[in-house]
């Protein structure tokens, strides 16, 4: 036996054991340590809270990168630390930042609790607005055409004979077109609805049903020859289809009634005076920065 042992006798085996249990104790709180630094410690609630405030669209990448995650939390102890040993806390800048940052989240708190807090959409409300407003949400004519582009009518007179004899739209389209963008998938343009080809081009398209092929059409790019491949008549679109961007749209609106009313009700309590002239005369881009 050791002599300090033979000399503490029955101390010493409890010490032993009140030593382990710190040791066991400690390896559970480890067990929630996900990185240490001097004097820095970042805990798996810690890491959850840091996540749950990263913008939705970063989260799926952040849990992709959970390494390269931490290192920019510990990188930001870090600099948070090395800051306040440097006492920026005490920084006229700062607390003007930090002043600034607190009125616009005052703000901002003031228009949840009186504006958005407040706004509410009925049962059938947004179905209401559908049926009173139905020409705003109606899909117009649409086509879809195929055109082969030259720049003679000579050209386009051919290429009608070889349609004629029975030669592939496609096929002609990627040998003489001169539309780029289109002549390598047989001329198609997709579809289109009244406004977004020139007017000429359009009219042609209008006059012809799904399938037919016009004759020669000159507009200011040159010589088409167009195919009509589909044609979708003008419809209302359902309710189902609308439904989000018009309960969007009520709330929008309901949100900035509150707003202008919230605005008009704190100045109606207080006069508010304006000189104009002075604000005439009042030029901040020639005034120097404040920081």
């Amino acid at each position: 036996m050791l002599p300090f042992l033979k000399y503490r006798g029955t101390g010493i085996i409890a010490g032993l054991v009140f030593i382990l249990s710190l040791v066991s104790g400690c390896g559970r709180q480890d067990e929630n340590v996900l990185a240490r630094a001097s004097g820095i410690t970042i805990t798996t609630d810690g890491y959850m809270e840091e996540f749950a405030k990263l913008p939705s669209r970063y989260k799926d990448i952040a849990n992709l990168h959970k390494e390269e995650f931490l290192e920019s939390l510990i990188n930001k102890h870090l600099l948070l630390q090395e800051a306040k040993r440097k006492k920026l806390q005490n920084s006229e800048t700062v607390n003007k930042l930090v002043q600034d940052a607190k009125e616009e989240i005052m703000i901002q708190e003031l228009i949840e609790r009186e504006v958005n807090g407040k706004v509410e959409l009925s049962d059938g409300e947004a179905e209401n607005y559908y049926r009173e407003n139905l020409n705003n949400y109606t899909e117009p004519v649409t086509i879809r055409a195929s055109h082969i582009l030259v720049d003679s009518e000579v050209v386009a007179v051919k290429i009608l004979n070889d349609l004629e004899r029975g030669l592939d739209f496609a096929e002609l389209a990627e040998q003489y077109s001169l539309d780029i963008p289109t002549k390598d998938r047989g001329g198609d343009v997709g579809y289109f609805s009244k406004g977004e080809f020139f007017p000429g081009f359009e009219r042609a398209c209008e006059e012809m049903e799904s399938g037919e092929t016009s004759g020669v059409v000159k507009t200011e790019l040159g010589y088409h020859i167009i195919k009509v491949t589909d044609k979708k008549e003008a419809r209302h679109k359902t309710f189902e289809e609308v439904k989000d961007v018009i309960e969007n749209e009520l709330f929008l609106d309901k949100q900035m009634r509150l707003y202008e009313d919230l605005l008009q009700r704190l100045r109606k309590d207080r006069k508010v005076i304006i000189n104009k002239d002075l604000l005439e005369a009042t030029d901040p881009l020639s005034a120097a920065a404040p920081f």
